[in-house]
């Protein structure tokens, strides 16, 4: 898995990022470990474990982060990956800047 930029350095997002005065620390460690899951393209299910267990936060934490990349424009969330599963998401190569955390 991964992005399709890997061995290139960070994406544009994760760059900027590391300098939003909006999103937390933990918002910042889970968006550098997201290129890992997801990647530009495809919308697939985060496994809340996986990230969890890289960088030892609990479900909550791994589910406000999540919020707050969307809300940033980190992040694209898509549909449910099933009835009552886990959302899907998408990486932006961008941030969004219009949109604002909560």
């Amino acid at each position: 898995m991964g992005h399709p930029m890997v061995g290139i350095g960070l994406l544009p997002t994760e760059r900027h990022a590391a300098r939003d005065r909006r999103l937390k620390p933990i918002d910042v460690r889970v968006m550098l470990i997201l290129p890992d899951i997801l990647d530009l393209v495809e919308f697939r299910a985060v496994k809340s474990l996986e990230i969890e267990a890289a960088i030892d936060i609990s479900p909550a934490q791994v589910s406000r982060a999540l919020g707050r990349l969307v809300r940033c424009g980190y992040l694209e969330r898509g549909r449910r990956a099933w009835t009552r599963g886990p959302y899907t998401f998408r990486l932006r190569l961008s941030p969004v800047k219009h949109q604002t955390a909560a």
